[in-house]
């Protein structure tokens, strides 16, 4: 009720069984010991696969606002996207 989670008649027991069972799995969980864990943020070990950032040539502001449909004051101009409330 306090969720205000729409379920058909009959849902609720196939919802309670598996909240059970991620509550047991939850148990079991909190059941080892992760003492000597590290924190840590990543489970698996990420290798950056991107190249280093390093200033190369590039176009002038110019050179990329020449194709641009719209350009104000050396900014490209798009249209707006906030929906209206």
């Amino acid at each position: 009720m306090l969720a205000r989670i729409g379920l058909e008649p009959g849902d609720e027991e196939f919802y309670a069984g598996q909240l059970s069972g991620i509550l047991e799995h939850i148990d079991r969980l909190q059941q080892l010991d992760t003492e000597d864990i590290p924190p840590t943020a990543q489970v698996v070990e990420i290798a950056s696969r991107l190249r280093e950032d390093e200033p190369r040539p590039s176009l002038t502001q110019e050179e990329a606002l020449a194709n641009a449909p719209a350009a104000v004051n050396g900014s490209f101009r798009v249209p707006s996207i906030q929906e209206e409330t």
